[in-house]
């Protein structure tokens, strides 16, 4: 499986369990607040290890989140490089060609003044 596929399924997951927290503690809040009193210890204690869990997982969540940006990033590098490259060798290819007496070869190209001066001296 491809790595950001890998990524965007973790995330999905981690999302899902987030939500799913998430509502707890809001429910665990409003019922509180419906009684007006004091929540007694054991309620508190539910709802700090909710909230810790529901920390722990935002935190996951935003290495995740950090690492698929990594990875993004470092394609995209890559991808640009290689474009960079290919745009440099399909330049490259299209000049033309120089002869060591600086004259362009082209398909009908004219032999240079010194060439023609040396082929007419024979």
């Amino acid at each position: 499986m491809d790595r950001i596929a890998e990524y965007k399924a973790k995330a999905n997951a981690i999302n899902k369990v987030l939500k799913k927290t998430h509502q707890k503690i809001l429910s665990l809040k409003r019922l509180l607040q419906k009684r007006g009193n004091k929540p007694s210890l054991p309620e508190q204690k539910k709802l700090s290890i909710l909230t810790r869990k529901y920390l722990d997982i935002e935190a996951a969540r935003l290495k995740l989140q950090k690492d698929f940006h990594a990875e993004k990033c470092r394609r995209l590098s890559a991808y640009t490089a290689g474009q960079w490259k290919l745009k440099s060798l399909q330049q490259q290819a299209s000049r033309p060609k120089r002869r060591l007496d600086g004259d362009d070869v082209e398909v009908d190209a004219q032999p240079s003044a010194l060439k023609k001066r040396k082929l007419l001296s024979c």
